[in-house]
């Protein structure tokens, strides 16, 4: 179902604004914590804080095709889930993880290396390493019945979440309000 060149067409269109996660912050959040595991005891101020849904597919296939971070890391998905979740924890961010269904509904194409990297093994032992490591860190997981940028979208439609981190344009097309790309 992905659009092909969609990102493309909208940055063209103008209708895409670069933002850094200071961009998302409330104004209380922008200090360094002394220690990673007190996000949760932050004060809070009057304002909302931030709440994204993470597809955490993205993050998972980056990181099982980095070759760099292959050679560096023996769990390179792992880490780097836990490394970019941390960054926005540590900032404050409220984070949903989403994880990928095993009931897809696209049809994969054998030339399409995207969601052929989706389907492996390698694929799954990385979602369940990743959701147990959100469960100890208390970040709130879900598994999709299928697509997780559906699932994402519907987050988003329903005001859970105030917008979504992922690369796949799937998310607007489901009905995403906000969708953050490009994100590292």
């Amino acid at each position: 179902m992905t659009v092909a060149n969609l990102w493309k067409v909208l940055d063209e269109a103008g209708c895409g604004v670069a933002v850094g996660v200071h961009d998302m912050l409330d104004p209380s959040h922008q200090k360094k914590l002394a220690n990673p595991w007190t996000y949760n005891n932050l004060q809070h101020s009057s304002r909302k804080s931030t709440t994204l849904a993470v597809d955490l597919s993205i993050w998972i296939c980056e990181g099982l095709t980095s070759t760099a971070m292959a050679s560096n890391h023996s769990r390179p998905a792992l880490h780097l889930a836990y490394t970019r979740s941390m960054k926005l924890l540590n900032s404050g961010i409220k984070l949903i993880i989403v994880i990928e269904g095993k009931r897809r509904v696209r049809q994969i194409d054998e030339a399409d290396k995207f969601h052929r990297r989706r389907s492996g093994t390698s694929f799954w032992k990385a979602c369940k390493d990743c959701e147990e490591m959100f469960g100890y860190m208390g970040v709130p997981t879900f598994r999709a019945k299928a697509e997780g940028e559906a699932l994402c979208a519907l987050l988003s439609m329903r005001g859970i979440v105030d917008g979504v981190i992922s690369n796949d344009g799937d998310c607007l097309l489901f009905g995403a309000k906000v969708v953050y790309t490009k994100f590292s």
